[in-house]
């Protein structure tokens, strides 16, 4: 069921969010049944004093890593990210989707791609 929607973005900027809490931004060029995901020009942002984007060319994601999968719309994106997001304003954001998201795997043990494809 999740392939169905991320096909969808394929050819388009996207946003991954790991369990591990790192974020890959990059032109989605492919995916498989076990959500594998294939970024182009990808970058991973950190947060630090300011925003930080480390290239990375081509990347693959595994899909049992993966904890958010979001399409990017490059203006607000642009807007949004012009040194204006601090560290400290993400972490509870971060720590409340981790912890959201080991509720529902123990409890449900299912992955949480395949419960929700949200829009960044």
């Amino acid at each position: 069921m999740a392939s169905i929607n991320i096909e969808s973005y394929i050819e388009n900027e996207i946003l991954v969010i790991t369990k591990d809490g790192r974020i890959f931004t990059g032109k989605l060029k492919g995916f498989d049944q076990t959500t594998n995901i294939i970024l182009g020009n990808c970058y991973e942002r950190i947060y630090k004093e300011s925003l930080e984007k480390i290239s990375l060319g081509i990347y693959i994601i595994r899909g049992d890593n993966v904890t958010l999968i979001g399409e990017i719309d490059e203006e607000v994106d642009r807007n949004i990210l012009q040194n204006k997001i601090k560290p400290e304003m993400l972490k509870p954001v971060m720590l409340n989707l981790i912890k959201k998201q080991r509720q529902l795997i123990k409890y449900a043990k299912i992955n949480i791609i395949h419960m929700c494809l949200l829009y960044v």
